[in-house]
């Protein structure tokens, strides 16, 4: 699928992403700040090309002369008939001009084209307000008292 917009004079294609897009999403990942003690590793190159050979999943990347300048991961469970909405993402540069929109709406077309019933779900630093009012401008509720924790299971160094 490949779709094209024009915001401001600037042609964005929106095209599903594969496994050759990894690196450049790695890269991003790693300019990303999470607040959450553990961004070195949120995703490995492994999980994000899970991402891109599983048919459930979707992802979407927005370029402007081939160079990508946004993505949109998205993985779906078969078992609830959710998506998680795992990773939403723009470079500074090109914010607020309507390519996040743009992407999320491509993938509730996929899925509804798919015919799949879908419920959203998202996990989004409460101190990212452009990403909060970017989610409620697209019909996302916040919803209060989660926690994010992760454990991996490394031995920390010392330890025998």
């Amino acid at each position: 699928m490949a779709r094209k917009f024009t915001k401001t004079s600037t042609t964005v294609d929106l095209e599903r992403l594969s496994s050759k897009h990894t690196p450049e999403i790695l890269e991003y990942l790693k300019c990303q700040t999470f607040n959450c003690g553990f961004a070195d590793d949120f995703w490995t190159e492994e999980e994000i090309n899970d991402w891109f050979s599983n048919l459930d999943d979707y992802c979407i990347g927005a370029f402007i002369d081939r160079k990508l300048i946004g993505f949109c991961i998205t993985h779906h469970h078969k078992e609830s008939n959710k998506v998680h909405l795992e990773n939403i993402y723009v470079v500074e540069d090109h914010r607020k001009k309507d390519v996040a929109t743009k992407m999320l709406d491509a993938i509730e077309s996929y899925y509804r084209k798919h015919n799949k019933k879908i419920r959203y779900v998202g996990l989004v630093n409460s101190d990212n307000c452009s990403a909060v009012n970017l989610l409620i401008k697209n019909g996302f509720l916040v919803g209060k008292n989660m926690l994010w924790i992760q454990k991996t299971s490394e031995k920390s160094e010392g330890e025998g």
